[in-house]
């Protein structure tokens, strides 16, 4: 058997809400094969196993990997969950996800050892170990997408909290009487900086007919404007854009702020969508970080961008599967 075929591998898979992505990964975090596929959510929790089933068995195929070169299957799934059960007991974006045993369900299946993790958790710990918190033994990464999510690795390990919950990040409350958040809660971090905040935020001040910007005929469209967007015409000197993403900002700074006492981690590592603007959203965050935190502990953690983009949630998930059985040269 040559040395390709002796590569210990593991498939890691990342389960949103409208695709599903699988990447086969060897221990030294190589990204073998990737695949994609739709989750067709809408259609029931059955649909999305056997989506789940099928992707990897593509994987596999594809690559003609013998399954005693497999560890397994690392999955990053949204919502609350047992990792122990593999239980999940919701998800947002997946209808009728209550109380599912995916661990079982996709073991019976695949055969194969199955992980089942918080997808923010996955996504931190593959910046852990291949991305920008390499080399760390604490990390928090908070993911600025949709919403705003966060995973904590403390001494070399996840954080899950005593409910499996810790790292809603987004829902810490920095101001009393602020917008309305999902989570049924008012003024979260999430409610101010995350692409969903930004769109609401960018309908209610164009509502003033005073105000000037480039992006006003979009909105009045019915476009939902891109963070990216924003950037692009702040750059073109759009000051109604700039101001959005300052002020967005600026609470992201509060945040971070709230992360560096109580956690000071050695890296705070920021991903998702939102990081298109991340010239004005991060600059400004961190002037609020520099004037605010405590400078013992600020001048401590080091706040970075991501560097595994969408593959940090499947190299997590995989990357969970080598910690497991002892592969991963910590």
């Amino acid at each position: 058997m040559g040395k390709e075929e002796e590569r210990v591998r593991a498939v890691g898979v990342d389960l949103g809400g409208t695709n599903i992505r699988a990447i086969l990964v060897d221990r030294q975090g190589t990204i073998l094969w990737r695949e994609r596929g739709p989750t067709d959510a809408h259609l029931g929790p059955e649909t999305v196993i056997d989506n789940i089933v099928s992707l990897v068995s593509h994987v596999l195929e594809r690559k003609g990997v013998a399954r005693e070169l497999i560890e397994g299957v690392g999955v990053g799934t949204p919502g609350p969950l047992n990792p122990h059960t593999g239980v999940v007991y919701g998800a947002p974006n997946l209808p009728g996800w209550e109380q599912i045993p995916l661990k079982e369900r996709l073991e019976e299946r695949l055969e194969l050892s199955i992980q089942v993790e918080n997808d923010a958790n996955v996504a931190a710990w593959g910046e852990y170990r291949f991305g920008a918190g390499r080399g760390a033994q604490s990390l928090v990464c908070i993911t600025l997408g949709t919403g705003l999510g966060g995973g904590i690795i403390l001494g070399g390990e996840i954080w899950r909290g005593s409910a499996y919950m810790a790292g809603e990040i987004g829902h810490m409350i920095i101001e009393r009487d602020g917008p309305s958040c999902n989570c049924g809660n008012r003024g979260c971090l999430e409610a101010f900086v995350s692409a969903a905040s930004l769109r609401v935020r960018v309908r209610e001040k164009l509502k003033d007919g005073g105000v000037a910007s480039a992006i006003r005929p979009l909105v009045e469209q019915g476009e939902e404007v891109a963070p990216e967007r924003l950037y692009q015409e702040a750059v073109k000197g759009d000051r109604f854009c700039r101001e959005i993403l300052r002020e967005a900002g600026e609470r992201l700074g509060i945040g971070l702020i709230n992360v560096i006492h109580i956690l000071n981690p050695e890296v705070i590592v920021l991903t998702g969508g939102l990081m298109g603007a991340r010239e004005i959203l991060l600059e400004t965050a961190l002037k609020e970080v520099e004037a605010k935190a405590f400078p013992w502990a600020a001048l401590r953690t080091r706040i970075v961008p991501g560097e595994l983009g969408d593959d940090a949630g499947p190299l997590g998930a995989a990357a969970l599967l080598f910690a497991k059985h002892q592969e991963v040269e910590l």
